[in-house]
């Protein structure tokens, strides 16, 4: 049986959506103007239904994100009112966290479980399949053995992330910026004043990313002022095909808040790998949409921005930690003398000005400079505070790139084929068939005073590159008695024709709450599983779980409390694995120190492998 292979981009807005199923996108992700995990990402429903009405013409799916923690009765309302709309704009699904949801009467859209639930295990996924989930998106820390596994045990969709930025901790997991909200204000205020402000509601400012001091249990610094939670962009692109053997359906790219460089680039060389897997295995897989993407630039990983790259656990847990000694981009040189922000660099690479660039020496802070003026051969930058003569030097934006991505024209289209064929002696029948084998026609009268070739035909319909539709075969008389202005009216109702009849034979997925008292895998519901309404209580309860631990966000009390849980381990990272079993290990338990001053216990659980950060 064939299996769908789906190419799922990001879509900032409407254009970025636009262009990301010219590039080649089988579907396209995108928020609302609400509860959407990205607040910089906000779009109306006008302007997603713009998206859906072009995306269907090539069969490309649109999923939209209502996968934020909802808080409210009054935020429920907006959520149902919000999904009955998506519905009647055609949206393809809805992707959710909180299980609340499935309490309320929504319309039969299907509804996908976004990676904030965080489905570790067959047995959880299968549970959600059970209530109505009609697609499950995986954690990005799932090595390929366990997607395996889950792939074997499951019957529903899976989908997994396959390129971009990453949450170091589990998706859903990180409660750091609420944490901080509160013990940097020392509130009492309103708890509503911090939740809509938290990284579960889309108001993520990165801590992960940020410079931290680790201390012992005496106090004593093990690691001074670095990036101690920074690890590298997810890469996976040579991993698609046992993915895909693995049971993953879909692959999902990262990046709704990047720029549309990063987005075209990186959908066209998706969509080109993905094409390039399904050629060896077409015998069981094939596209989800359909059409040819055309682009006019080589897509190339190293022609925008990224941090170095990994695949994570996918084959096992590894080092990880992107620290401030780190390199990635590409070398193109070293700096050979300095004079203020004037450097000379030893190069053969074309280097031009809004370039960007890691510095680096070893064991030694790297830095990040711009070149802002190019004067006889030598290069201005952005900062005269910084001494890095010697220092290599690795591109990490391209500015002729980004501009070359960004002017190239893309478009996308279907294949068809135009039958002219007599029909009675004074009228032609019109038939166009396209690469899913769906048909129109229209009959139009001769006219015996003209004669045009099949080639003038050919070329008048395929003029256009803003039609979805180019024919790449004809079979026609000779000559044919059509007058050469009449065919752009008649190329016109017949694509309009074609164009009606795919959107009645598209694919269309209903969806379904299933409203019964299947058990829940587990008795216990913990503070990570991020309960904070009482729909959701009520949710678990029906499922016949016991006991119901809030999650952090649901009051101001973090003492203790896990504010971010996750696979990656600083203690790993640092050298210092419990199985190695160091002598020299710093007395435990360690603390995590921010730039504000505010100290964090750390908590291993290497039976788990997994590190928690406490309140």
């Amino acid at each position: 049986m064939l299996r769908t292979f789906e190419v799922l981009a990001p879509a900032k807005n409407l254009e970025y959506g636009i262009q990301a199923v010219k590039c080649g996108a089988d579907a396209v992700y995108i928020a609302c103007d609400k509860f959407g995990l990205r607040n910089r990402c906000s779009n109306s429903v006008e302007d997603i239904k713009k998206l859906i009405e072009f995306a269907h013409r090539y069969w490309v799916r649109v999923y939209v994100t209502l996968n934020s923690t909802i808080y409210t009765e009054k935020d429920f309302k907006y959520i149902r009112e919000t999904i009955i709309d998506l519905y009647k704009s055609g949206a393809d699904a809805v992707i959710i966290s909180d299980m609340g949801i499935l309490t309320l009467d929504l319309p039969p859209i299907p509804l996908f479980a976004s990676v904030n639930t965080k489905c570790l295990t067959a047995d959880k996924i299968n549970f959600l399949t059970k209530v109505g989930i009609k697609r499950v998106i995986l954690p990005r820390e799932l090595s390929l053995k366990e997607i395996q596994f889950i792939g074997k045990h499951t019957n529903v969709p899976l989908e997994a992330f396959i390129h971009g930025t990453m949450c170091v901790a589990y998706s859903g997991n990180c409660y750091f910026k609420y944490a901080q909200m509160i013990k940097n204000t020392q509130a009492k205020k309103e708890l509503l004043n911090y939740q809509y402000f938290s990284s579960n509601n889309g108001a993520c400012v990165t801590n992960c990313t940020h410079y931290y001091n680790l201390l012992d249990a005496d106090g004593n610094y093990i690691v001074k002022n670095d990036t101690l939670l920074h690890i590298h962009y997810l890469n996976l692109l040579d991993k698609l095909e046992p993915l895909f053997k693995a049971g993953i359906t879909s692959f999902k790219i990262e990046g709704r808040q990047r720029e549309l460089s990063y987005l075209k680039n990186i959908v066209a060389l998706v969509n080109k790998k993905a094409n390039e897997v399904l050629k060896k295995n077409k015998k069981y897989g094939i596209r989800f949409a359909s059409g040819t993407s055309v682009i006019d630039f080589e897509p190339n990983l190293n022609k925008v921005f990224n941090r170095g790259f990994t695949e994570y656990f996918f084959n096992g847990r590894k080092s990880e930690n992107l620290n401030s000694k780190g390199t990635y981009g590409t070398y193109i040189g070293k700096i050979k003398n300095q004079r203020g922000n004037v450097l000379d660099i030893a190069t053969k690479s074309k280097l031009a000005v809004g370039d960007r660039f890691l510095c680096s020496k070893e064991n030694t802070k790297s830095e990040i400079i711009n070149i802002v003026d190019i004067k006889n051969n030598k290069y201005v930058i952005d900062r005269k505070d910084i001494k890095i003569k010697d220092y290599k030097l690795y591109r990490i934006v391209n500015a002729k790139a980004i501009t070359e991505i960004e002017n190239a024209f893309t478009y996308r289209y279907l294949s068809t084929k135009l039958t002219v064929s007599e029909n009675g002696k004074t009228k032609y029948k019109l038939t166009l068939t396209d690469e899913d084998n769906i048909t129109a026609f229209i009959t139009c009268k001769k006219d015996f005073n003209v004669k045009i070739s099949k080639d003038t035909l050919l070329k008048k319909f395929n003029t256009d590159k803003e039609y979805e539709f180019q024919i790449i075969d004809i079979k026609a008389p000779k000559n044919i008695n059509l007058k050469e202005e009449d065919l752009l009216k008649i190329r016109e109702n017949l694509y309009l024709k074609l164009r009606a009849a795919r959107e009645k034979a598209r694919s269309k997925e209903k969806g379904k709450i299933k409203n019964n008292t299947i058990p829940y895998p587990n008795k216990d519901i913990t503070s990570l599983d991020n309960v904070v309404n009482a729909r959701a209580v009520k949710f678990y309860k029906q499922h016949g779980v016991k006991n119901i631990e809030y999650s952090v966000e649901h009051n101001t009390d973090i003492k203790d409390k896990k504010i971010w849980n996750g696979r990656y381990c600083i203690r790993y990272e640092q050298g210092y694995c419990s199985k190695k079993n160091r002598k020299d290990t710093p007395k435990m338990p360690w603390y995590l120190e921010d730039k504000f001053g505010n100290k964090y216990k750390l908590q291993f659980d290497c039976n788990k492998c997994e590190m928690s950060i406490l309140g």
